[in-house]
């Protein structure tokens, strides 16, 4: 696995690890609350191949199997009091083995 600014490249099968960060304008860091919602999201043409809960480690390890060789979006999705975004967001390629 190899990460370069938004772009994740992966060889098909390969588990994704990495930790996330992501701080406010004023400088803390955002860590997910009891109510909140945090989640790693694959999705190709508008549609979510998959998603996975992140906790309050921040860590992402999400499973790629049933991922194809070719290009996917992925992004960080939030839900925060029922305030929504996406702070982080980018490509992931996969290669065939």
């Amino acid at each position: 696995m190899e990460i370069k600014r938004d772009h994740i490249f992966i060889n098909q099968g390969d588990t994704i690890y990495t930790d996330i960060l992501i701080k406010y304008k004023n400088g803390q860091v955002f860590i997910p609350g009891k109510d909140d919602s945090l989640e790693f999201i694959i999705y190709k043409d508008g549609k979510e191949l998959i998603k996975i809960p992140i906790d309050e480690s921040l860590k992402v390890i999400c499973q790629t199997d049933n991922l194809s060789a070719g290009i996917y979006n992925w992004m960080i999705h939030i839900d925060v009091n029922g305030i929504k975004e996406t702070p982080l967001k980018g490509i992931l390629q996969v290669k065939g083995v």
